[in-house]
């Protein structure tokens, strides 16, 4: 069941969230809504436009384990359009950074396939990097619990 607003931090409150979203989960609202502290606890997870968009696309998947170690959990789902979401949830006791390879994201590929990487979290702020074929992408550290989760857009190139 979703829950927000009740977790231990509100950073495992938005990686529960963000989970959900990515697997095209039902996001229902389990909190008593008059409780302002809480309300405003959640609120910029659960107003979220990016993963609001995320959890309601529909391109022939709900969503996807694309892998799962000790350390990380890397799920994966195509938005339609060449553009995909990515979540990485930190499942270990210590920090971890994840290194994301375009198979991860949306699978076979040509050559020229350039992704451009967004912070769905942060209002889809552009990170100023890319994804290819052949280099791979790192996160940087994750904390515990805590969580990131990416818009990789198609960008057009010139041949």
């Amino acid at each position: 069941m979703l829950v927000v607003g009740f977790l231990p931090t509100a950073v495992e409150d938005r990686s529960h969230f963000g989970a959900w979203a990515v697997l095209s989960s039902p996001l229902t609202l389990s909190f008593d809504l008059t409780d302002t502290a809480t309300l405003d606890r959640v609120w910029p997870i659960i107003s979220n436009v990016h993963l609001l968009r995320v959890n309601a696309a529909w391109a022939g998947s709900p969503g996807r384990l694309v892998r799962a170690t000790a350390e990380h959990m890397l799920f994966a789902k195509p938005l339609g359009g060449g553009e995909h979401a990515v979540f990485v949830l930190a499942t270990g006791s210590t920090s971890t950074s994840v290194e994301i390879r375009m198979p991860d994201v949306v699978g076979t590929t040509d050559d020229q396939t350039v992704l451009r990487v967004l912070d769905a979290y942060d209002d889809a702020r552009d990170l100023g990097q890319t994804l290819v074929e052949g280099r791979a992408f790192a996160t940087g550290p994750i904390e515990p619990r805590d969580s990131r989760f990416y818009l990789f857009v198609r960008r057009v190139t010139d041949s």
